[in-house]
C-alpha cells in the first residue's frame, strides 16, 4: 500500500503542475517497489516537465531493468526526449538494461502470452462474433492452465506483458464476472497473488465497477469514470464510501482521479 500511496500522490502532483514534487514521490514509490513497469512512463514524464533530464534517464534505465519497454509509450515531450540527444546516456546502456531484466524474465511465458494476444487481436479485426467468443473462451482456459502452472504471472518475470493477462481477462467482464464457472476457477489465483503482493489490490476494481454498471448499480470504485464520462448518467456510491473503497485498495481519492484524468467531476455527475 505504501507504494500505491506515493505513486498516486505523484500522479496528482504532476497533474497539478507540481512536477518536481511529483518526481520525488515517484522516486520513493520506485524505491519501495520497482516492479510496475508502466508507471515509469509517468515518472519520466514528471522529470521532463520538471526539466530534470538526468533524472528522466535514471528512471528510464531503472524501468527497463524492471520490465519497462520505453518505446511502447507516446507523448510528444516524452517521445522527443527518447529520440533526442538528451536521452543518449540512457540509450547507450539500453541493451545492457534489457539484459538485466532478461536474466530474470520468463521469456517462454512472454512468448506464450504474446501468441495469445496476437490470436485475440486477429479475431477482433472481423465481425465474426461467434469466432471472437470462441477464441476468448479458449484464451480464458489457456490462462487458467498458466495460473495453475505458475500462479498469476507477475511483472517481475513478464514485465509489461502483465497487460496482456489483464486484457484477456477483461473480455470476460460485466455480467459474466465473478460468477461464471471460468471466473470461479480464476479468482482464487488472483486473490492469492494480491495477498502475496505480486499484483495490485486494485487489480479487480475495473471488473467490479463494470459489473455494477451493467447491473444498473452505482459503481463502488469509480475506476471507469473516464471510460464512461462522455455518456453522462454516471452513478457512483456515496462520496465518502467511494473514497473509503478506493483507499482500501490503494487508490487515491475520486477527486484526485478526476484531476489526473482531466474530468470535471461535478459536471459529469450532474449530467
Amino acid at each position: 500500500m505504501a507504494y500505491c500511496k506515493h505513486y498516486q500522490k505523484g500522479l496528482t502532483l504532476s497533474s497539478a503542475s507540481h512536477h518536481a514534487a511529483a518526481m520525488a514521490e515517484f522516486d520513493t514509490a520506485f524505491s519501495i517497489y520497482p516492479w510496475v513497469p508502466s508507471h515509469y512512463f509517468d515518472g519520466v514524464l514528471a522529470c521532463l516537465l520538471a526539466n530534470d533530464v538526468e533524472h528522466a534517464n535514471e528512471f528510464l534505465s531503472l524501468g527497463v531493468r524492471h520490465g519497462f519497454t520505453p518505446d511502447t509509450f507516446y507523448d510528444s515531450l516524452y517521445t522527443a526526449h527518447l529520440n533526442g540527444d538528451g536521452s543518449l546516456p540512457f540509450r547507450q546502456k539500453w541493451q545492457e538494461d534489457k539484459l538485466a531484466f532478461g536474466a530474470v524474465a520468463d521469456s517462454a511465458l512472454i512468448k506464450e502470452l504474446d501468441a495469445m494476444r496476437d490470436l485475440d487481436q486477429s479475431v477482433r479485426t472481423s465481425a465474426a462474433d461467434k469466432e471472437t467468443a470462441r477464441i476468448d473462451s479458449l484464451n480464458f482456459e489457456h490462462l487458467i492452465a498458466i495460473f495453475r502452472r505458475k500462479g498469476v504471472p507477475s511483472s517481475r518475470t513478464i514485465g509489461q506483458t502483465t497487460g496482456t493477462v489483464h486484457l484477456l481477462l477483461w473480455h470476460h467482464r460485466g455480467l459474466e464476472y465473478p460468477n461464471s464457472a471460468q471466473w470461479q476457477r480464476v479468482l482464487p489465483f488472483i486473490h492469492e497473488a494480491i495477498l502475496a503482493g505480486e499484483i495490485a489490490p486494485s487489480y479487480l476494481c475495473m471488473f467490479d465497477d463494470m459489473t455494477d454498471y451493467d447491473a444498473g448499480r452505482p459503481m463502488r470504485y469509480g475506476t471507469l469514470l473516464y471510460y464512461f464520462h462522455e455518456q453522462g448518467n454516471i452513478q457512483l456510491v456515496e462520496r465518502d464510501a467511494l473514497n473509503r473503497n478506493r483507499a482500501s485498495v490503494g487508490l487515491g481519492s475520486i477527486e484526485d482521479f478526476a484531476l489526473v484524468t482531466g474530468i470535471d467531476l461535478e459536471s459529469v455527475l450532474a449530467k
